[in-house]
């Protein structure tokens, strides 16, 4: 059976929706068919992976946007990788409560209210401040309020795998080689 409901949004892209929601780990392709045709999957839809109780890990290689409470009740969702991400939806988040960091790349251009409403996560971004087409209320019921812009670990390196981390790491501040050993039987499957 297919995991993914693939969805045209235009002429060549589409968006995914996850149907198997026991699924564990997940990559999302970079290339859909769909009535023979070829789409490049650059939308997790809203609601898409909602209440996907085991999704532990989502790689999103060519996603660049994340529709409203695409990833909501998510409640084992630790890990996420979206080095393309330009928007992020009301909510997308939402009642994610093991998702303890998060990495926003300097892709990102649009984040709407909410969406880490319910939660315990510490947003990393990559800018200097919150950029103005940021909704006011993005991180809104969050219960950390403070963003780390453009942090760095201890060696000064700005964090490079991507948008959400190992969360007991990052948790810890251990050494980035530490990050990297959890993040290294991950790394095929992250692999664009």
């Amino acid at each position: 059976a297919e995991a993914f409901l693939f969805t045209p949004l235009s002429d060549s892209k589409c968006s995914a929706k996850l149907i198997d929601k026991s699924k564990v780990n997940v990559r999302v392709p970079k290339i859909a068919v769909i009535d023979g045709k070829q789409y490049a999957v650059t939308d997790i839809a809203s609601n898409g992976f909602a209440s996907a109780e085991e999704l532990k890990t989502i790689i999103m290689p060519s996603v660049k946007n994340i529709g409203n409470s695409a990833f909501q009740n998510c409640k084992n969702l630790e890990l996420a990788y979206a080095p393309k991400l330009e928007s992020v939806g009301m909510g997308a988040f939402m009642k994610c409560p093991n998702l303890f960091n998060i990495i926003f790349p300097s892709t990102l251009k649009s984040v709407s209210a909410s969406v880490f409403t319910g939660n315990n996560t510490v947003v990393h971004a990559r800018f200097d401040e919150t950029p103005s087409a940021w909704s006011a209320r993005w991180n809104a019921g969050n219960k950390v309020q403070d963003v780390d812009f453009n942090g760095k670990d201890e060696n000064g390196q700005l964090w490079k795998h991507g948008f959400i981390y190992d969360t007991n790491n990052i948790q810890s501040r251990t050494s980035s080689n530490a990050v990297t050993k959890r993040l290294a039987p991950l790394q095929p499957f992250m692999e664009n």
